[in-house]
């Protein structure tokens, strides 16, 4: 029987381990709009991007997560990040000016 390998020799001399490449919600929500917009299909995109293309199918089956993550993300940064709060009031400000005219 031939010996078990180590957690270390898991990837051979010449063939390093491979690494896992995971998408940010950034790129799954740039993969979305892509395939909106630009109606193109997921091969296409996969090459586009530089990613697999079993990514894509993946990214489009969890749409729903991704599109209501990523607008949790955008108002937590709204509340937290002072400069979209400072143009968060900019547009008040010009709505209400609009308002008084």
């Amino acid at each position: 029987m031939a010996p078990k390998l180590k957690r270390s020799d898991a990837g051979s001399a010449s063939k390093p381990k491979r690494s896992r490449d995971v998408l940010s919600i950034s790129e799954r929500v740039k993969i979305l709009e892509m395939m909106e917009t630009e109606e193109k299909l997921y091969a296409e995109i996969a090459r586009l991007d530089g990613k697999n293309e079993s990514s894509i199918h993946d990214v489009m089956k969890t749409e729903e997560k991704i599109s209501l993550l990523y607008r949790l993300m955008r108002i937590r940064l709204k509340h937290t990040n002072p400069l979209l709060s400072y143009e968060r009031e900019r547009e008040r400000e010009r709505e209400s000016v609009c308002v008084c005219v």
